[in-house]
């Protein structure tokens, strides 16, 4: 028969379990040194220390230029100051457009109006708004436009048609412009700053196809892709009609100056019946966050669905005399 031995057992007292208690204790707090000072040390090696997220792009601060004394206007949008590389954008003047406040016309007719709303109408051609303005005679570009290959006078019509040329080699030189050779800006110490740096900037003549009975208008569409690359600006702006019941025929600029800057392009402008209050219209339930948005712009508004879409835009401001008059 074959004999077991009776089963061992321990009998661990009170205070023999204390003992191990404190010795797991004191292995933790071990262990929890020795990682942060494996930490504290990771941290000291170069090139470890955790480092700031880089900055998000600049956009270029833009600039409309207009240079008068040519049998056309010569227009152009410049950019620099940013993230891009600077370039420029030509707009031909017989460019038909929407002028806020100032209905449908042309570049050329944009540029008779007071330099403000000059500088309004091109930013809602390219659907950006430009920061400065600037104005200058073609003539005192005489040197830079024989240097193109304009030849002769730089106010004939060769400077019109070769404008972009005469530009790209306008800025190639950044002391071509200064403040001295500026009729009219809204900043002329910021606006030589900005062409100061747009030194060796790409041209790029603005897209545009032929409409209706050989119209020339916006390649809209295009225009947004070439502003997003040159500007390193949104690339695309919303589309909003802007109808004014105000009574006031200035208020429909001020409400473009206030909107362009946001995002938005306005695709219509014109006049509508008195209205007391300002209506921010949705084309669609899916619109009503954008007419949201300008309702915030403006400060001012009711925002409602219309019951007909107008097929034209996303939403349709309706100036009331609440906004005319404020």
């Amino acid at each position: 028969m074959v004999q077991t031995r009776p089963r061992r057992t321990i009998d661990i007292t009170r205070a023999e379990r204390a003992l191990a208690r404190r010795r797991r204790r004191r292995i933790i707090s071990l262990l929890v040194l020795a990682a942060f000072g494996a930490a504290g040390a990771w941290a000291l090696l170069p090139g470890t220390a955790p480092q700031p997220p880089p900055p998000s792009p600049q956009p270029s601060t833009l600039t409309v230029l207009l240079a008068r004394g040519a049998p056309e206007p010569l227009v152009a949008v410049v950019g620099s100051m940013g993230d891009p590389e600077p370039a420029a954008l030509t707009i031909p003047s017989g460019l038909a457009i929407t002028m806020p406040g100032g209905g449908e016309g042309t570049v050329a007719d944009a540029t008779s109006l007071p330099a403000p709303s000059m500088r309004t109408a091109v930013s809602n051609v390219i659907g950006a708004w430009a920061e400065h303005y600037a104005v200058v005679d073609v003539r005192s570009f005489s040197r830079v436009t024989e240097a193109a290959g304009a030849g002769g006078s730089p106010s004939g019509r060769a400077a019109v048609e070769r404008w972009p040329r005469i530009l790209e080699a306008l800025l190639s030189r950044a002391e071509t412009i200064d403040k001295g050779k500026l009729s009219e800006s809204d900043d002329s110490a910021a606006v030589a700053g900005a062409l100061s740096t747009a030194v060796g900037a790409e041209v790029v003549e603005l897209p545009a196809v032929l409409g209706q009975a050989g119209t020339l208008r916006p390649d809209t569409e295009a225009v947004d892709r070439v502003v997003a690359r040159l500007f390193g600006l949104p690339a695309r702006a919303t589309s909003v009609v802007v109808l004014n019941g105000s009574g006031n025929p200035s208020v429909a600029g001020r409400v473009a100056e206030r909107l362009l800057p946001a995002g938005f392009r306005v695709v219509v402008s014109s006049d509508a019946a008195a209205s007391p209050t300002t209506a921010i219209v949705a084309s669609a339930p899916a619109d009503m966050k954008t007419a949201e948005r300008v309702r915030d712009v403006l400060g001012v508004g009711e925002v409602v669905v219309s019951r007909v879409p107008s097929g034209l835009a996303e939403v349709t401001v309706l100036i009331g005399e609440d906004l005319g008059n404020g």
